[in-house]
């Protein structure tokens, strides 16, 4: 994914952090850290990198001035929307060999394990 995406100028992780953000609304870091299984400080770096890109921006909601919120930009779904094709390519590839079946097998099984780490407590 990181060859894929390199010419983008994002990493794997920036990528599937905007591909949570055009799920959800806006999300706190601490949220998104959680929802892509890193830690909150790397989820930051993460944050300052995708914000000084243009991709998301920060916010402050109205109902709570002490929390900030991370939504996704214009240019970050864009973007997504971008890369779209070649990420669904290489998605194809990953069970290229594989059955019907195996293929059926395989992406339930990641379904559930990512259904297992969040509900993990560490």
């Amino acid at each position: 994914m990181d060859a894929l995406l390199r010419d983008a100028s994002v990493t794997t992780m920036q990528y599937l952090t905007l591909g949570v953000l055009l799920e959800h609304e806006a999300l706190s870091g601490a949220a998104l850290a959680r929802r892509t299984f890193v830690k909150p400080q790397s989820m930051q770096d993460i944050i300052q990198a995708l914000e000084a890109k243009g991709y998301i921006e920060r916010k402050r909601p109205q109902e709570d001035r002490r929390e900030r919120v991370i939504s996704i930009t214009d240019s970050g779904a864009a973007l997504m929307r971008q890369l779209e094709s070649q990420v669904a390519a290489f998605d194809t590839a990953l069970c290229e060999d594989f059955s019907a079946v195996e293929e059926a097998q395989f992406r339930n099984l990641l379904r559930r394990a990512g259904v297992n780490a969040q509900a993990y407590e560490i």
